[in-house]
């Protein structure tokens, strides 16, 4: 607010007449508002949007194609080597690639020294489990690990390639990469390759990447592209998890093939805070629409008989269009399908329960980003894409050009959702500012007010009375303030133990609050494991012969990153209701009246020679200087244990007896704390309002014989002490004409 600045710029000159308290509240609403707005822009600068889907499900591809046309972002070779990706907009494209840090890559170790533990036993129990009169048959690889937890095999895989590459990951801990001098981003893209890429040699021992590209079309924009699994590191997956908190737009992706399967809603379970997900747009996207079109071999004749009804010359169009349309409305059935399989899946688990109903109400959007980055430049395409294109062609009988791939795409659809939503934040942030400038407004509003009725007190006692008169009134005032100084500390004492009863019931509750968070959810999944069977003829009279089959397991499992979302925003919430009962338990305004009252009572105020005003004056000084303390928990991380015990994702079996225990422990922690901090607080507010209670009378007396003292001084130059006066009540108003 430019205006106060100027008001400031009115007022110092008139320092020395104007209450040096009504300036020091001036510059403190100047202070506080510029970080308020500076905050709040911060906050609403970006537009934060965030990608999510299982691996293969296409994340970088609708980014390469929604954002930049072109390819960026690489593919991750697999999923135990996907990092997280943040994408914002710099003047010059690079990258900073931040490598896992000592406490990432111990956990990491640990779980792939207890992978090939696993592997052992499991090549064990497989073994044992042919038969006494089978041919022993070794088991493969793959059969063996679709046995093992997910994590643990993505943990080993890291430790393996960072072996394979030669790399002794203790050189690299904690540090960030910096890439940049790159001339455009398809330098930095190829560049990236190293650290992120398929082989890339650094690829095993990156956490995160930040890439800053010099690309119009991200200016306001932040974007996240996650891994597209259950996070085997628990620091990143909680990085994840904050992260989309914070988001305003999420797209959440599935392969049309297998849309919104089991393993998709794992996922997105995982990655999802809970939190605050209604107030965001979420899009449900089916990818790789072209590959499903191709596949389903009925809807090109359903097509084109709806098509009949059109001319010849616009016949194609009319197919492919009906085609589209066909696909979309199978897909969305298949979509609520899922749904209602899913929510019969979760019965009894309130977290996943609450997501599914979340989720069911966004209607699915179906696109193909492949289509729309064929669009971009058909004239380059590379082998793959050529064979792609020539069977889209040839199974939908539908000649592609630039119009029908761009159509196909649906890209343009959510590129308009993501500008849509970068309007509604900008809206939102100019709402903030006016609420801020609208609050601020009539706060100085008010403190000018304040300040011009101030003069006018100081005019009018100016001008009236004499020294005599003054004198006397101070005898008056220090005797009778003495007298009453135990009323006076009474209404302190008051305070103090309604202040100590609110804090007491803020413990129960607090305490009470902690029960709905110390409980996290045993979650059900699937996992694929191989099994043997005998395919044998005459029940093996001639030999045995055993067949590899796989089958769908149902598992339970606990989520870690719940463990830790529920200890964060149960802390989060005790630090909001702490700070918010801390001002509510002392209330200051009342103090001020009441000790304000009780100060005047000590006075015979229907005396003719009393000047009210001047002793509240007085009064007012001592009162502005009660204070009450602040609260800050300062930086203690009560999920550091949780971390260090269960490092990956999901535990199973055992496991989740040892991760509720730790649980209920960290959240016990968290309660303990704010037990000793409202303790801690209670302590420090008793003895500050003892200690303003003891200084009380004393600063008053010694206040007002200040206020007498200058009113003796003015008096003694009357004139001019009035002309100041004039000048600094002219000052105010000229200040008030500008609001």
């Amino acid at each position: 607010m430019k205006e106060l600045q100027q008001i400031l710029n009115l007022l110092d000159p008139h320092a020395e007449v104007i209450e040096a308290e009504a300036l020091t509240e001036l510059q403190g609403m100047e202070e506080k508002f510029s970080k308020d707005l500076a905050s709040a822009r911060e906050e609403g600068r970006n537009l934060r949007i965030a990608v999510i889907g299982q691996m293969k499900s296409g994340k970088s591809s609708f980014l390469n194609a929604a954002l930049f046309n072109q390819v960026v972002l690489p593919k991750a070779e697999t999923p135990m080597t996907a990092a997280l990706t943040s994408i914002v907009y710099g003047s010059q494209s690079r990258a900073e690639v931040q490598f896992y840090s000592r406490e990432d890559w111990a956990g990491i170790q640990a779980r792939a020294d207890e992978y090939a533990a696993r592997y052992v036993q499991e090549e064990e129990r497989l073994r044992r489990a042919q038969g006494p009169f089978a041919a022993p048959v070794a088991p493969t690889p793959a059969e063996i690990e679709s046995h093992i937890d997910p994590a643990l095999t993505a943990c080993a895989e890291l430790v393996r390639k960072a072996r394979e590459k030669g790399l002794d990951p203790d050189a690299y801990f904690g540090q960030t990469r910096i890439i940049d001098s790159m001339q455009d981003v398809g330098e930095l893209a190829h560049a990236l390759q190293d650290y992120v890429g398929a082989g890339g040699h650094y690829t095993p021992i990156t956490k995160m990447t930040t890439l800053h590209l010099n690309d119009e079309r991200l200016k306001g924009l932040e974007v996240i592209d996650t891994p597209g699994f259950n996070d085997p590191v628990v620091s990143r997956g909680a990085i994840t998890r904050s992260y989309l908190a914070r988001c305003d737009v999420i797209f959440l992706l599935s392969q049309l093939g297998q849309f919104l399967g089991a393993s998709d809603m794992q996922v997105f379970r995982e990655q999802l805070p809970e939190a605050g997900l209604g107030e965001k747009a979420v899009f449900l996207v089916g990818t790789q629409r072209d590959l499903t079109l191709r596949q389903d071999g009925k809807l090109p004749g359903q097509a084109a008989r709806i098509a009949e009804r059109y001319p010849p010359e616009a016949r194609e169009n009319a197919t492919l269009q009906a085609m589209l349309q066909l696909l979309d409305r199978k897909m969305s059935g298949l979509a609520e399908e899922a749904f209602a399989r899913q929510v019969q899946g979760v019965r009894g688990e309130p977290r996943s329960l609450r997501l599914l109903e979340e989720l069911k109400n966004r209607s699915p959007r179906f696109i193909s980003s492949w289509a729309w980055l064929v669009a971009q430049d058909p004239d380059n395409l590379s082998p793959d894409d050529r064979n792609h294109y020539a069977d889209l062609c040839r199974s939908t009988g539908i000649s592609f050009d630039v119009e029908r791939l761009t159509a196909l795409s649906n890209i343009p659809l959510l590129a308009n959702e993501i500008v849509a939503q970068g309007e509604r934040k900008r809206e939102l942030l100019a709402a903030k500012e006016r609420q801020l400038a609208d609050s601020l407004h009539t706060a100085v509003k008010r403190c000018l007010e304040d300040a011009r009725r101030a003069l006018a007190d100081q005019r009018r006692q100016i001008q009236g009375g004499t020294i005599a008169e003054l004198e006397r009134l101070e005898q008056q005032a220090v005797s009778r303030l003495e007298k009453g100084r135990l009323k006076l500390e009474d209404v302190f004492d008051e305070q103090a133990v309604a202040a100590k009863k609110k804090f007491a019931m803020l413990k129960n509750e607090l305490a009470g609050l902690s029960r709905d968070y110390a409980q996290i959810e045993s979650v059900k999944g699937t996992r694929r494991e191989s099994y043997k069977e005998d395919t044998s003829i005459f029940g093996g009279f001639f030999g045995h012969t055993w067949e590899t089959r796989y089958r769908d397991v149902d598992t339970v499992y606990a989520s870690v990153q719940d463990a830790i979302e529920k200890i964060d925003r149960y802390a989060h919430e005790c630090m909001a209701r702490f700070q918010e009962r801390i001002l509510g338990s002392l209330d200051l305004e009342q103090l001020r009246r009441n000790l304000s009252a009780a100060a005047m009572a000590l006075f015979d105020t229907g005396s003719a020679d009393f000047d009210g005003e001047l002793m509240l004056s007085g009064i007012n000084k001592s009162l502005r200087r009660i204070t009450i303390p602040s609260v800050d928990f300062g930086k203690t991380d009560f999920t550091a244990n949780i971390v260090k015990e269960f490092g990956t994702g999901q535990v199973s079996d055992d496991a989740i007896n040892g991760l509720k225990q730790a649980h209920r422990a960290a959240i016990m922690s968290v309660a303990k704390e704010i037990g000793r901090q409202v303790d801690s607080k209670t302590t420090e507010i008793e003895a500050s309002l003892q200690r303003s209670a003891e200084r009380f009378v004393t600063d008053m007396s010694r206040d007002i014989q200040a206020g007498l003292q200058n009113l003796r001084e003015q008096r003694a130059d009357r004139e001019a002490a009035l002309q100041r006066i004039d000048a600094a009540a002219r000052a105010v108003e000229r200040a008030l004409a500008l609001m």
